[in-house]
């Protein structure tokens, strides 16, 4: 029976249904798995689902229907759409709604440093502490001071929805809570994955967590049909939908919950829904469709409420987020009589919401984005700069959303004014992200006057401009008009030269760089501290874009300003670190006196960080050198402070020089795992490069040459021309020259040696050739070109001369040995490789040294010592398999088969295995078992997807399992790795 009328009250059909707010629907699992992760705290747990997918209902339902085990309060907070959020936003936001006495907490000394984010608090807080010159220093005191607060208060759960909108303090913050000894809350986080930007430090809250703190990881799926026609009656009263209906909205909405929530409340405001048979359905299907975003949902809806409530919905998507009711109407553009009737309808719409505090805001994002893209240019810049008028008149002025009006307003003078003021705040927070976001759009959309930019580009923290070489350029082209303004004084002068000279130094203008930084010192003897800095970046540059010897002249020269006692403690400790470096580098023994003297701890954070940074970088210099003892002092103290002060970049270069001295000195045991989560990180493009080249080489050494080759090319390929003194795609390049000198593609071997050693030869950093220059030396012979392979090695001795570089020294041995083979001369190349091996042993570098020793071996196999050379190769082969290097294992077997000297075991099956899991079958099935995708295993491994998929099939077939969840637990289920079939085919006698 067809029940539609258009006879019912309020011009409703009479069978019109009564809609209600949906039930929630299809999420118990979710609620159980989070309930059970919060019974054990603390935990994080992070909700993640596109917009509209229902993650802030499941958070409401979550804490509704279950209070948290045991005592302690929970704390909600939101992070607002802001274009740039405001430093510890959602924080700042949860604490204000829930802290009534601030006095009555108790709060130490350091809670003084509130007082910037808490105006309204000032009474109730202690003094403010002395302002601390670091930024990273300010970040971390205001961290300690909003952690006590919530000590003060208790807290059991700390729940933040829409964190990929979070400022980068907010999650900074987060982690520092992960990262305490002392009692932490639970976490509850829920964000929209495609939203957060891709150097976002939630990633690190996604797979980060110190041990003892439990994670889940809920990703919430669109409902299926079935879940579908339960959400769609549940809003008409309980009454069933038909299944075609419930499908249609399937089809519609992708199982989208908000877009099937707003089409049923379309369809039933245009009455186009008819009961039959006690259920609800829609007539003519396929005449009339359900508009297929929530766009078009939304701004159909608004077209059926007044022009006043309309007006209301638009002031509110220009704001933006949360308001009093008062600003919204201050931005209406209604008579006052008319304010009370339009809030009541834009409410009653269920787009607009009421929080508890009396705020209006949009009860979801995409349907504000809706209203907000609909309003005419025209009319939205004049609600934006009624908007800001209005906030300019608040108690306590919300800089972030002035500097947006007024930009989206077109008022240049005021938006620059309230950027400044914002970055100002967030500075002072040591919330750099948000500062470079702002800073950046005034200096490079605005005419600005000179002196102005240099006052700007003074406060840009250019660690958050590096990695985006488009705002680079932008940059340097703004900086490059403004130096030659003939308005500024010469002071402003050199401070644009020096601001354009850094950077053109990561535009990778490194000429132009030195240029700009020579023409700048004179102009910034007022500015000692710039002049300091100025002169140690021009020591760096000039070792290759200077004349011969600028650089010591530099150097001294910073060392005589480093001298002045007028000098701060960070800059000095700064500028030590980097010139006992940039000797060290250039193999100067002069960088080991410097070094001694650095120090290896420090009291505030600003030198903490300085100290930090200076040891990892001298023991990542010590590592080259070769003296790896030395090395691993230095990068353990650093990574023991970074640790400590919470420097996670920091702690990522420190694990990273880690992989490399774990890789030379054979502590091989999880290196494979732990590249491969360094390599996850997509952060510092030297730490990946690091991670993917230790992964490059154990797969070598493994024989899994393709993949090998795969990895090594990403890694060339993300390391080209990323450093000044030394590329880091260098030892991935000869890496890459070696694995095609195995495969006997001698042309590309030499190929990818060319370019490398132009740079070693340009800048004189022969300490770097210790890979390079024996596969260099080796292709040489290979393409018989003898002369230059002498002179390559004639040049190599010349300039490594008697240093105390272990590691160059053995590198010499092997390629005079190299070449002494080349000559035919196998007695004294067997005497040269023994030479290399025991000093590759000494440093230790095992893997180099029983390498050298099959040289050193096949040389007496091919001299009058057979049985000796035998003897010896037959060793090597076991030490290699030993380590873990099968593939050099196996081609140590088969030159032992060529002599005679061993029969080689038969290879099973197509790839030698058999029933055995291969290396990069076990490596895959590792990951898996972690709980990772075939997409995330590819991305960690540097393979397709199709790779893995197969290494998986694989992987199931040989293990006689049916699924990947059988498969991971068949692997966590053993005790060894050789219990799981691995290497079986290789693990018997010789």
């Amino acid at each position: 029976m067809d029940t539609r009328s258009n006879g019912g009250p309020g011009g409703l059909p009479a069978g019109a249904p009564v809609v209600r707010a949906p039930r929630f629907t299809g999420r118990d699992r979710e609620v159980f798995a989070i309930t059970q992760t919060l019974a054990g705290a603390p935990a994080a747990v992070l909700v993640e689902g596109e917009a509209g997918m229902g993650k802030s209902r499941l958070v409401r339902e979550l804490l509704a229907a279950t209070s948290p085990p045991g005592s302690g309060r929970v704390l909600v907070g939101t992070c607002p759409p802001f274009r740039q959020p405001f430093t510890l936003g959602p924080v700042v936001e949860a604490l204000t709604s829930t802290v009534d006495r601030v006095d009555e907490l108790g709060l130490s000394p350091l809670g003084g440093a509130l007082r910037p984010l808490f105006p309204e608090w000032t009474d109730g807080l202690p003094a403010a502490p002395e302002p601390l010159t670091e930024p990273a220093a300010a970040r971390h005191r205001l961290f300690r001071a909003v952690a006590e607060v919530l000590e003060r208060l208790d807290l059991r759960v700390l729940v933040l929805e829409d964190v990929h909108w979070a400022d980068e303090a907010t999650l900074e913050f987060l982690l520092f809570l992960t990262a305490r000894r002392a009692p932490k809350p639970s976490l509850v986080l829920t964000y929209r994955p495609e939203d957060a930007p891709t150097d976002s430090s939630l990633r690190w809250l996604a797979s980060r967590l110190p041990e003892g703190m439990a994670r889940l990881r809920v990703q919430l799926a669109p409902l299926d049909v079935l879940e579908t026609g339960r959400l769609a009656s549940s809003m008409l009263d309980d009454k069933p939908v038909s299944a075609a209906f419930a499908a249609f909205l399937h089809e519609h909405t992708d199982g989208l919950p908000l877009a099937i929530e707003e089409s049923v409340r379309l369809l039933c405001d245009r009455a186009d829904l008819v009961t039959q048979d006690g259920e609800w359905l829609r007539p003519a299907l396929e005449d009339i469709a359900v508009p297929p975003s929530v766009r078009d949902a939304v701004l159909e809806r608004v077209g059926r409420l007044s022009a006043p409530a309309q007006e209301v919905l638009r002031a509110a998507a220009v704001l933006g987020d949360p308001v009093e009711q008062a600003v919204v109407l201050a931005v209406c553009d209604l008579p006052e009589s008319q304010y009370p009737q339009a809030v009541v309808e834009a409410l009653g719409s269920r787009l607009l919401h009421e929080d508890a505090l009396g705020r209006l805001s949009f009860r979801h994002s995409l349907a504000c984005r809706a209203v907000y893209e609909s309003i005419p240019i025209s009319q939205r810049r004049g609600q934006h700069l009624r908007a800001g008028r209005v906030l300019e008149g608040l108690l306590r002025p919300p800089f972030v959303q002035l500097q947006r009006h007024f930009r989206e307003a077109g008022a240049v003078g005021e938006w620059c004014r309230y950027a400044e003021q914002a970055a100002d705040l967030a500075m002072s927070s040591g919330d750099l992200q948000t500062v470079a976001g702002m800073l950046n759009e005034v200096i490079t959309r605005v005419d600005l006057p000179g002196a102005t930019v240099v006052r700007l580009m003074g406060k840009m923290p250019l660690l958050m401009v590096w990695v985006d070489q488009g705002l680079l350029h932008d940059l340097v082209e703004v900086l490059r008009r403004v130096r030659d303004d003939p308005a500024l004084t010469s002071t402003e002068r050199g401070l644009a030269g020096w601001q354009l000279g850094r950077m053109l130094l990561h535009t990778g203008e490194f000429a132009a760089a030195c240029l700009a930084l020579e023409r700048a010192i004179p102009d910034l003897a007022e500015r000692p501290l710039d002049d300091l800095h100025a002169t140690i970046t021009l020591s760096w540059l000039s070792t290759t874009h200077g004349s011969a010897g600028d650089y010591r002249r530099w150097l001294d020269r910073a060392a005589t300003i480093v001298a002045d006692p007028s000098t701060p403690t960070p800059n000095r400790l700064a500028v030590h670190a980097d010139r006992a470096t940039i000797l060290l580098v250039l193999g100067d023994d002069a960088g080991w006196a410097s070094a001694a003297t650095f120090p290896t701890d420090g009291g505030t954070p600003d030198e903490a960080s300085q100290i930090v940074r200076g040891n990892a970088n001298l023991g990542e210099a010590a590592m080259q050198w070769g003296r790896y003892d030395e090395a691993r002092h230095r990068v353990m103290l650093a990574a023991r402070l970074a640790r400590t002060h919470g420097y996670q970049r920091l702690q990522d270069a420190c694990r990273s020089v880690n992989l490399r001295l774990d890789w030379y000195t054979g502590a091989w045991d999880g290196l494979a795992d732990r590249a491969a989560a360094l390599a996850a990180l997509d952060d510092d493009p030297t730490v990946q490069v690091n991670a993917l080249l230790i992964t490059s080489l154990l797969r070598t050494a493994a024989g899994d040459w393709t993949d090998a080759e795969q990895t090594f090319r990403s890694a060339v390929e993300l390391g080209r021309g990323g450093g000044v003194l030394i590329d880091p795609a260098l030892t991935p390049a000869a890496g890459l020259a070696r694995l095609h000198l195995l495969a006997g593609r001698i042309e590309d071997a030499l190929a990818w040696t060319e370019q490398p050693l132009r740079l070693v030869t340009e800048k004189n950093i022969w300490l770097y050739a210790t890979d390079l220059a024996p596969v260099r030396v080796q292709a040489l012979l290979m393409a018989d070109r003898m002369n230059e392979a002498n002179a390559l090695v004639t040049a190599y001795a010349q300039n490594l001369g008697d240093r105390q570089a272990p590691a160059g020294q053995a590198a010499l041995l092997l390629c005079r040995a190299i070449l002494a083979e080349g000559r035919g001369d196998t007695t004294r190349a067997a005497e040269l490789y023994g030479q290399a091996a025991d000093t590759w042993q000494t440093l230790p570098r095992p893997y180099d040294a029983l390498l050298a020793r099959k040289r050193q071996a096949a040389c007496l196999l091919a001299t009058a010592d057979p049985d000796g050379g035998a003897h010896l190769m037959a060793q090597v082969r076991l030490e290699l398999a030993a380590m873990g290097a099968h593939g050099d294992a196996e081609r140590t077997q088969h030159v032992l088969s060529e002599h005679g000297r061993q029969r080689q075991r038969p290879r099973r099956g197509p790839q030698g295995y058999g029933d055995a899991l291969s290396p990069r079958e076990l490596e895959v099935v590792r990951l898996l078992a972690t709980g990772r995708t075939n997409r995330e295993i590819a991305k960690a491994l540097a393979l397709s997807i199709r790779t893995v998929d197969a290494h998986v099939n694989s992987a199931m077939r040989k293990r006689k399992v049916k699924s990947r969840t059988a498969l991971a637990v068949a692997f966590t289920q053993v005790k060894s790795p050789l219990s799981f079939g691995v290497f079986e085919a290789r693990s018997g006698p010789l």
